[in-house]
């Protein structure tokens, strides 16, 4: 046995190799870079699996997709545009409404002046108090008495077996 297990460790020799100066360039040698290793196979969402596209499909869908967002781009931009004009229109009508109203609106000078012709035409006219005719409230109404309605006074038959009440129930 002693012999088996020499052959099964047994180590072959190795020349005592003498030590020397390693250069530069051995320790700065790149090491073979280990091969990339297949990645998983892509797969859709449905799980279908994904072809890696051709180079000239690839190129017409990128040309595709830059068709598309110039597109876009385009259409934002009048949106925008589109946008902007209405604002304005909304805006200038508003304005409009404003200076009309500003317009018919009676300055406070104007107003002084049509609160004195007031004056005047009844210092002329000079009416006494007593004989100018006021508008007379309107009398209250009167409301007719309210009717009030009646509850029949006769007793409800119980629906409970022996004609039992509720009160009667309880008790039990």
């Amino acid at each position: 046995m002693a012999e088996n297990e020499n052959i099964l460790f047994e180590v072959g020799e190795q020349p005592e190799t003498e030590e020397s100066d390693v250069s530069s360039e051995e320790e700065t040698a790149p090491e073979p870079e280990p091969e990339p290793e297949p990645s998983k196979v892509k797969r859709t969402k449905t799980g279908r699996v994904r072809k890696k596209a051709s180079p000239r499909t690839a190129e017409r869908l990128r040309a595709q997709l830059a068709k598309g967002r110039a597109k876009s781009l385009e259409i934002r931009r009048r949106n925008k545009k589109l946008k902007e004009l209405d604002k304005r229109k909304k805006i200038d009508e508003e304005d409009m409404k404003l200076l009309e109203e500003l317009q018919d609106r009676k300055t406070n000078s104007e107003l002084q002046n049509e609160i004195k012709l007031l004056k005047e035409q009844l210092k002329k006219d000079k009416v006494p108090e007593k004989d100018l005719e006021l508008p007379r409230k309107p009398a209250p109404q009167k409301t007719g008495p309210k009717q009030i309605i009646e509850t029949p006074t006769h007793k409800i038959k119980s629906m409970l077996p022996n004609g039992f009440s509720l009160k009667q129930l309880r008790g039990l």
